[in-house]
């Protein structure tokens, strides 16, 4: 009980995503992307010299 799905991020760091409607409000399977808002507790400021948008 309470297990779920999770998205992981390659890092670094590592980041799981809850596969949750709140967290991941758009899947887009034609477009192949997915939209994600991450939980606050889960979001990592970029690292020196790393972009921001970087994906």
């Amino acid at each position: 009980h309470g297990a779920g799905a999770f998205l992981v991020l390659d890092g670094p760091p590592e980041r799981l995503i809850p596969f949750t409607r709140a967290c991941v409000p758009v899947v887009d399977l034609a477009g192949g992307r997915l939209v994600v808002e991450p939980p606050e507790e889960v979001i990592v400021p970029p690292q020196p010299g790393e972009a921001e948008d970087a994906a």
